[in-house]
């Protein structure tokens, strides 16, 4: 290596014993210098050639530390001619790759990172699965909250030894005590104290904890595997018959959102969820071939079948409309938040005499059940609803079957020997 480039960077570049990451530097084929972070992360736990764990004569299982490079894409050259520009660059590279360690040391100390952390992390496992939802960026970080919420609150009713009695908080909980046997009866728990596809949501977010910490090497074996919930698929949300979907939207009264009107409309003649409406915008709309193409925020990155595109009748056009001159800004609809619009809902509902406690999803659920009443072939009825299997479908048709057999069992009774 260039000795005055060496001489440059050891000059600035200083790492304490205690620095994680430390800052690194290499030397390339032509001379010049790249720099990278280096990170210790966790122990992981030592095994032979057949899989099994080493243990030491204490019988506790060896590990060895596991470390990360992390390039910086930062260079030095050798600067043989003393070019103020090359200087210049070199000095502002090293500046640039000390302050990309700066942040990262920050981050670990944060984030409770490092060796220290795992192994804090190992003795209050629930400590960890809260930093993990308050880092995350997901749009489902709501639910893996309740999912956790959920957990701890099953804790409280079959896990009382982990409870603290005068406060009710969970008191520092190691991960050996995440075995299969808890995890088994957590699913039980979840089974009994939800319906539908809150079970599963609720089950598959928990899991992405444990995933987390597994990845995080915090911990090296799922206590989740192979346990599976149990649930009922049948729909549980109000779903409107044609006659009181146009009743619904017959019905006016004083102080009605217009543009609840026109999103719920769209949501039951097209099946868009409320969540995607905020995010449609006039470009999506091709007015030509009469379609409309967005991709789904639910499963947006993690499904082959995020992207739908919907053909747009006349009622759907009329709604959509064109964008206003003075518009400030291109979506189509501005919704209300979450919580007006659910209570828009149920007085409006209450306004037209309809006795079923509406929510914004069952505009979807009345639009799928109707066109499979109407006729719709099941794997259309899929692609229209961006599924990515027919079994989430098939949820429509059973309750299609489940209101046949109540408009069956709603005839009078007839005395068989007056045939």
């Amino acid at each position: 290596m260039d000795a005055k480039l060496k001489e440059l960077i050891e000059k600035q570049v200083v790492n304490r014993a205690t620095d994680n990451p430390k800052l690194l530097y290499k030397e390339l084929a032509d001379g010049s210098v790249s720099f990278y972070l280096h990170y210790i992360l966790a122990n992981e736990p030592v095994r032979d050639s057949d899989g099994n764990y080493l243990r030491g004569s204490d019988g506790r299982i060896k590990r060895k530390a596991h470390r990360k490079d992390k390039a910086l894409n930062l260079y030095a050259y050798p600067n043989p001619k003393k070019s103020p520009a090359i200087n210049n660059m070199n000095n502002e590279n090293i500046t640039l790759a000390i302050k990309a360690q700066e942040e990262a040391i920050k981050e670990m100390e944060l984030s409770k990172g490092g060796i220290k952390a795992t192994l804090e992390y190992s003795k209050d496992i629930l400590r960890y699965f809260h930093y993990f939802v308050d880092k995350t960026h997901v749009k489902d970080k709501r639910l893996l909250k309740a999912a956790l919420q959920n957990f701890e609150n099953f804790l409280r009713e079959e896990y009382r030894q982990y409870v603290i009695p005068a406060t009710g908080d969970i008191m520092p909980m190691p991960i050996a005590a995440l075995n299969k046997t808890m995890m088994q009866q957590f699913a039980y728990y979840l089974q009994d104290n939800h319906k539908g596809q809150g079970v599963e949501t609720y089950w598959r977010r928990f899991k992405r904890l444990i995933n987390a910490a597994i990845d995080e090497k915090i911990m090296f074996e799922n206590p989740c595997h192979k346990i599976k919930v149990v649930v009922d698929r049948t729909i549980t949300k109000a779903i409107l018959t044609e006659d009181e979907l146009i009743t619904l939207f017959a019905t006016h009264y004083k102080g009605e959102s217009k543009e609840i009107r026109r999103g719920f409309a769209f949501t039951c003649y097209s099946g868009v969820r409320r969540c995607d409406l905020l995010t449609l915008t006039y470009d999506m709309v091709n007015y030509e071939e009469r379609t409309l193409t967005f991709k789904q925020s639910k499963v947006a990155g993690s499904s082959s079948k995020a992207e739908v595109e919907i053909p747009l009748d006349d009622t759907l056009l009329a709604i959509i409309g064109t964008k206003d001159d003075d518009a400030q800004d291109n979506y189509i609809f501005h919704l209300p938040s979450d919580v007006m619009c659910l209570k828009a809902l149920k007085h409006w509902a209450a306004r037209a005499n309809i006795p079923k406690n509406l929510t914004w999803h069952s505009g979807r659920h009345t639009f799928a059940t109707l066109i499979l009443n109407n006729g719709a072939n099941i794997k259309v009825v899929s692609e229209l609803l961006g599924h990515s299997t027919l079994k989430h479908t098939q949820i429509y048709v059973r309750a299609l079957k489940d209101q046949k057999q109540k408009a069956i069992s709603s005839m009078p009774s007839l005395n068989i020997d007056n045939i």
